[in-house]
């Protein structure tokens, strides 16, 4: 920008060759140069003090607009008015008073300065508060100005030296710290908008970064820009809040899916936290987090009830195209079932707070029910311990019973609620045999006459190894006979016994058939090859390495056998051989949501929501985020996240897995004594009640538990030998703890047929040794006793054990000993 000077009636002037065609203009500037050395004393006396002191004090304000890029402001636009009209008025006057025309300074831009070129007065830039000297010209420009005469350069250095203050801009706060979350496109529009509206009012203000708010909002932040220098503000959305007008949630979606991909990956609040504190994002209010948490649930078990009545009908259509209706009409199908608690038992530790269970359709592998139980509330708990009266509030609590109770009770009424849901009924079931849950389904669901069960195969195998490796490890039995059961013989028995229950299933073989094999490979396995079969076994009739008479000999054959009777017993529910893995497959995945059971999630209802997440994943795998995400959002789910969904499902269909082997660790914990608590164990666990038998299957093990109590007769004085010291003998309890003894025989056949039979029974077949002080006045008197009697009957006595009777093998007697010369 050229800055031009006005005299003789607004008439424009230019040092040296001007380019105006105005003739007298261009004569005026050759007379005026001509003139110069003559006037220079003169033109220092008049024009130095009227014009090249207001010269001299704007000319480090105005210099050439080439160093600079922003534009005028307001404050420096009337600067310049304010010099040119000055200058002007003081051109007039001298031209007036015959002096000479008004010279300017020569220019010190880049051109022929004073002989070719228009000379021009520029503008500094402008500092924030205070403007210390503005910005000098070359030593060349001063050296021209001494030349000249206007001013001394003493004098321009006093000048240049000078403190102007021309205007004062608002400070920067400080700066805002750390990263956010924004959405790319929506927050570089605003600020591209923000700068275009700003321009159409300040031409010279920069904005700043002023301030941010974010208080309630999350992750989303609102940015203020600020001018320097009108001090207009502009507010820009790290997202674009116009989103929320089709949600059913009245939150950014940046903070829903943020609270969404939280637990859906199996995290918690703590956890988002941290991750977001790592990256230097200001992370969201816990009372946000879990209110967002506790509206997605709703919507979830919402998608999940849709899921399960459409898997319903399904199921409801092939059990009808098989023709499986009861005798009224009404459809049956085949069920797996299953439950889970918030936190791990290990077998022993049946005490926690929640619990689910899940029942799902063989043909389709869906959920067609889910129950969630909770016996806590956070915030019931606070207001009894505080004896203080409890707000209203969303209470979770519907189970004030014991945890073992829970899966029998959500079973149940899953059972009875299948008719009004799906318009079928619940026929077979497939399951564990941990709790009493068919025991309740034959008394409390009103076709539970009906309902038949089948035994998991994989979780009757386990418990058969573990009841093997519990005898392998219990230090009260002989060690002779502990050697002889190995870690390799207890998967041999479990191989065998497994190729049993398969082979039957497939040639859909009676039960009796696989009872009788189940026995004949626990004889295989030990090389008794006597009664095996062809189709089994490659050397039939050997018995070169029979161990089982070594077994006999050590009691470890009876402790075997009597983990085998568990697997025998459960034959007529293993004869199907049906697996239970549907239903572990989706305990798999609460598991996952739960975070492996390790942290308490059932204070604020946390546990029930990732249970119904954990449903909705199972019944629509991968694509289940696609239906919840749209009913929350009102829009589909993002690019980034449908690749997300693409590339796993890509994975699950080539089965593409990578498996890492991790070597065990056994790690030492320090014991820590815990208070004891009674747990009912009649509802889970190897105590669970559970239903009667059926007639043909009593009548069929009765006679199969005389057979195996039957002994040759040339056994029976070995054994007898084998039990001396009765109860002292880890062998005579094994001999007798199955057997009828004379101790007993006078209670069992008096006793009246009205007579409850349970009390006789538990002591006949209990371990306890009753004791009272006159038993133990008994046992140490005996040896007195025997010595009278050898005396007075003239005899001699000898110890003896458990004979038991060549034709009644469950019939037995355990006298204090025997005399053979009469």
């Amino acid at each position: 920008m050229f800055v031009q000077f006005y005299t003789m009636g607004r008439t424009k002037k230019y040092l040296g060759t001007s380019t105006s065609r105005n003739p007298k203009t261009n004569t005026r500037a050759k007379r005026a140069k001509e003139a110069w050395v003559e006037r220079r004393k003169k033109a220092t006396e008049s024009i130095g003090s009227k014009v090249a002191q207001p010269i001299a004090e704007c000319s480090h304000i105005l210099y050439t607009v080439e160093d600079r890029d922003e534009p005028q402001t307001a404050t420096e636009r009337v600067i310049s008015d304010v010099v040119m009209d000055t200058m002007d008025t003081t051109a007039r006057n001298d031209s007036q008073s015959d002096t000479s025309d008004l010279t300017l300074l020569p220019s010190t831009s880049t051109g022929k300065g004073y002989e070719g070129t228009e000379s021009s007065i520029t503008r500094p830039e402008l500092s924030r508060k205070v403007y210390p000297g503005a910005k000098k010209p070359t030593a060349s420009a001063a050296a021209s100005r001494s030349e000249f005469g206007i001013m001394s350069s003493m004098e321009y250095e006093s000048i240049m030296s000078h403190q102007l203050t021309v205007e004062s801009e608002n400070p920067p706060p400080e700066a805002i710290t750390g990263n956010r979350i924004v959405e790319v496109g929506y927050f570089a529009q605003q600020i591209i908008n923000a700068q275009y509206e700003h321009m159409k009012i300040c031409t010279f203000g920069k904005l700043h970064l002023y301030n941010e708010y974010n208080r309630g909002m999350g992750l989303v932040s609102c940015i203020i820009l600020k001018c320097a220098s009108c001090d207009r503000e502009f507010k820009i959305f790290t997202e674009n809040p116009n989103k929320q007008s089709s949600s059913l949630i009245d939150q950014s979606t940046m903070n829903i899916g943020s609270v969404w991909g939280t637990i859906a990956s199996g995290g918690s609040y703590s956890h988002m936290c941290e991750y977001l504190s790592a990256l230097d994002i200001p992370v969201m209010h816990g009372s946000l987090f879990y209110q967002l948490e506790d509206q997605l649930g709703e919507i979830w078990k919402e998608s999940l009830w849709k899921s399960m009545k459409a898997a319903g009908l399904k199921e409801k259509e092939n059990a009808i195209a098989n023709g499986n209706l009861c005798n009224d009409g009404i459809p049956w199908i085949t069920v797996y079932l299953d439950g889970s608690w918030s936190k791990r038992s290990y077998g022993h530790n049946y005490n926690a707070l929640s619990g689910m269970v899940a029942i799902i359709g063989k043909y389709t592998k869906k959920i067609l029910y889910l129950g969630v139980r909770n016996r806590y509330c956070s915030v019931c708990a606070r207001g009894e311990n505080e004896s203080a009266d409890i707000k209203m509030h969303h209470c979770f609590k519907n189970w004030n019973k014991s945890a073992p109770a829970m899966e029998a009770d959500m079973v149940v009424e899953g059972f009875c609620q299948s008719e009004n849901t799906h318009g079928v009924r619940y026929g077979k079931f497939i399951a564990d045999g941990d709790s009493s849950t068919f025991a309740k389904i034959k008394t409390n669901v009103p076709y539970g006459s009906t309902v038949k069960k089948v035994e998991c195969t994989n979780h009757a195998l386990k418990n058969y190894g573990k009841h093997l490796h519990k005898i392998k490890s219990d230090t009260k039995i002989n060690l002779s006979g502990r050697r002889l059961l190995t870690v390799e013989k207890i998967k041999l028995l479990t191989k065998r016994a497994k190729a049993s229950i398969y082979e039957h299933a497939n040639a859909e073989m009676s039960v009796s058939f696989l009872r009788k094999d189940l026995e004949i490979g626990f004889l295989h396995v030990f090389g008794d090859h006597s009664n095996c079969r062809v189709n089994i076994c490659n050397t039939v009739g050997d018995v070169s390495n029979n161990a089982v008479p070594q077994l006999k000999a050590t009691s470890m054959y009876d402790h075997i056998n009597g983990a085998l009777e568990l697997l025998i017993r459960k034959a007529n529910l293993l004869i199907e051989n049906e697996n239970n893995n549907a239903a572990e497959c989706l305990m798999n995945i609460v598991s996952r949501f739960n975070m492996g059971k390790r942290v308490n999630l059932v204070q604020r209802g946390s546990y029930e929501r990732r249970v119904y997440l954990a449903a909705l994943r199972y019944n629509k795998a991968f694509e289940w985020p696609i239906s919840p995400w749209k009913n929350v959002t009102g829009a589909t789910i993002g690019e980034n996240y449908q690749q997300f969904i693409k590339t796993n499902m890509a994975i699950k269909d080539s089965k593409v897995r990578r498996r890492l082997v991790q070597k065990k660790v056994s790690l030492k914990r320090k014991n820590i004594v815990k208070p004891v608590t009674k747990i009912d164990t009649t509802a889970y666990g190897p105590s669970a009640e559970q239903p009667e038998e059926e007639e043909q299957n009593i009548e069929e093990e009765c006679q199969r538990l005389i057979q195996h109590l039957h002994v040759e007769e040339n056994e029976i004085p070995a054994i007898a030998e084998a039990t001396m010291g009765q109860f002292f003998n880890d062998v005579y309890i094994k001999f007798k703890e199955r057997r009828l003894t004379a101790s007993n025989f006078g209670r069992v056949v008096k006793r009246r047929p009205y007579t409850p039979c349970h009390g006789i029974v538990k002591q006949c077949l209990g371990k306890n040794i009753f004791s009272t002080e006159a038993t133990e006045y008994g046992i140490s008197k005996e040896s007195v006793a025997i010595k009278a009697f050898e005396k007075k009957q003239s005899v001699t006595v000898t110890n003896t054990g458990l004979w038991i009777h060549k034709d009644y093998g469950f019939l037995g007697a355990s006298p204090d000993g025997m005399f053979l010369n009469c």
